[in-house]
């Protein structure tokens, strides 16, 4: 499963990284600061709205910096240094 998911976004491209269908996505965008970090890590949703948008650049930073980032922390004890988890690289290749 973890190779066919990598392979699928091996010739991902920036824009499509960052392709929004509509203009109030959430993704990862560039701060003040020029560092690239999640606009809103954990989007609301309710009963009477459609769930927001998110780009591909968001849902790879949800599975890698939440998803797997905890599992990691939880199940080992020899993990790297993760750093912030709200910050993500701007690029697609930096991202996958």
């Amino acid at each position: 499963m973890r190779f066919r998911l990598f392979e699928r976004l091996e010739d991902l491209t920036d824009a499509e990284y960052h392709w929004a269908p509509v203009s109030d996505r959430i993704s990862v965008r560039p701060g003040d600061d020029g560092v690239f970090c999640v606009a809103t890590p954990f989007p609301e949703s309710s009963p009477e709205a459609s769930d927001p948008l998110t780009t591909i650049a968001w849902r790879i930073w949800h599975i890698g910096s939440l998803c797997l980032r905890g599992y990691v922390i939880h199940f080992f004890e020899d993990f790297p240094e993760l750093g912030d988890r709200h910050e993500w690289p701007g690029t697609a290749k930096r991202g996958v």
